[in-house]
């Protein structure tokens, strides 16, 4: 047998994080980045899934917010409160490379304190995720 090349390497790395991502605990954020959209989006959808379990209630726990967007108070003041109406809240930042530096330091301000144990906060670099047109992410 031959030896494994960067290739094998890459596919046994996503898989790993993909494995990890099912298997442990939830934590209270995630960052997530990279070429590869499918790895991305598919770490989104176990994320996703994890804190709501159907499609109404994801429905109901996400709130997205366009790093452009977002005003980091807002996200701070809904981090840190307890959702209505479902388990689990998703707090997810898409192409949080363009948030700005002052939205971006009040919500470091909040990681660094303590979330509520019922909200996940995912940023999301890279903006091609910004395509309204590649909804596979729901």
């Amino acid at each position: 047998m031959g030896q494994a090349g960067p290739k094998s390497n890459s596919v046994l790395n996503e898989r790993k994080i993909l494995s990890r991502l099912r298997e442990e605990p939830l934590r209270p954020f995630y960052l997530l980045w990279g070429a590869e959209r499918y790895l991305v989006s598919a770490a989104l959808d176990i994320i996703a899934t994890r804190v709501a379990k159907n499609e109404t209630s994801r429905e109901l726990s996400l709130i997205r917010y366009y790093g452009d967007e977002v005003s980091g108070r807002d996200v701070a003041d809904l981090a840190q409160t307890v959702p209505l109406g479902v388990d689990r809240r998703l707090i997810l930042i898409l192409a949080a490379e363009t948030l700005k530096e002052k939205e971006a330091d009040l919500i470091c301000e909040c990681l660094s304190q303590r979330l509520c144990p019922y909200t996940c906060m995912v940023f999301v670099f890279g903006a091609s995720f910004l395509d309204p047109a590649a909804q596979e992410f729901r």
